[in-house]
């Protein structure tokens, strides 16, 4: 598993320096990142989700996995909380206590950690990423993301507006849901529809990993400087949270595959819809952009550890 670790690492870092060199060429710009960040979530990894999903699960393993999805809601709350308490200790800026919440307690589950944790464990791990992926989803887009715009003082639309809820049903989301639905209705979809998701969600990770490099290729490194808000941004991503998931998973009898997922979905980088978010509603997002870039190099060093430690601890 160590040599899969090191081996997915470089995988990744190998995709992402084509991303970065074709970046440095100008083949890519603001629009292209925006279209291949928009083919991530609302095609490719809806359609991943149905190939693969209904193949994963048999209606009981479904219904079995169900406590998967508490105990990653409390994993991530339970960092979040953290996190607000290092805000109010460490006298944070008002400014950025959305932005530095979100920062401290979401993972990069979908640009990151879906590559990452299949070049390591393989497709076998595909449903308890999902499960990880659609609790991180939710949190940020019910919780954080209304932090993240009272940072900006833009909520008048209120924790249950419409704009969201419609943001909480995305794509991804609505594609579980049609998923769950047809693995405990025990409906199998025709095969050319199932094949067409196939090689659709396909491109989830050469696309995730692309839009990676291109990011860094246009990231300005003069200012990619670890104050001391960005050192509790690191600390909380790649030690807190992963040490929250594995006390909490010590108490479980969950699979050993899915402890060993979702410990890494917890160390992984910052989520970099935050910085979509902080500019959208006036926030912080130029700290939050360069978290993007300083986590997402601290993770490969920090991702081959956890591994190794699996072989002790789990």
């Amino acid at each position: 598993m160590i040599i899969n670790a090191f081996n997915g690492v470089i995988t990744l870092i190998i995709l992402i320096a084509v991303g970065f060199f074709l970046g440095k060429k100008n083949w890519f710009n603001e629009s292209t990142d925006n279209l291949m960040s928009k083919m991530v979530v609302n095609i490719s990894l809806p359609a991943f989700m149905i190939a693969n999903l209904n193949t994963s699960f048999t209606k009981e393993q479904f219904i079995n996995s169900l406590g998967g999805y508490l105990l990653a809601f409390l994993s991530i709350s339970t960092t979040y909380l953290i996190g607000s308490f290092v805000y109010k200790f460490f006298n944070i800026s008002k400014d950025r206590k959305g932005v530095f919440r979100a920062l401290f307690g979401l993972s990069n589950t979908i640009f990151v950690g879906l590559p990452v944790n299949i070049s390591i464990f393989g497709e076998k791990a595909l449903p308890y990423i999902l499960i990880y992926y659609i609790i991180n989803t939710l949190f940020f887009w019910s919780i954080a993301a209304y932090d993240i715009r009272c940072d900006g003082k833009k909520t008048s639309g209120g924790f249950f507006s419409k704009s969201n809820l419609k943001n909480i049903l995305s794509p991804p989301l609505i594609a579980f849901i049609l998923s769950a639905a047809l693995i405990l209705l025990q409906i199998q979809l025709p095969v050319f529809l199932v094949d067409s998701c196939r090689y659709l969600g396909n491109l989830t990770t050469p696309l995730s990993t692309i839009f990676i490099g291109s990011i860094l290729s246009n990231m300005n490194y003069k200012e990619m400087k670890v104050d001391k808000d960005s050192l509790l941004i690191l600390i909380g991503r790649f030690i807190v949270s992963p040490i929250v998931a594995f006390v909490l998973l010590s108490f479980t009898s969950f699979p050993l595959l899915m402890k060993e997922v979702f410990i890494v979905m917890s160390a992984m980088p910052v989520m970099n819809t935050v910085a979509i978010v902080a500019r959208q509603y006036n926030g912080d997002y130029k700290f939050s952009s360069v978290l993007n870039a300083t986590s997402l190099i601290a993770s490969f060093m920090f991702i081959p550890i956890y591994v190794f430690l699996f072989k002790y601890l789990l």
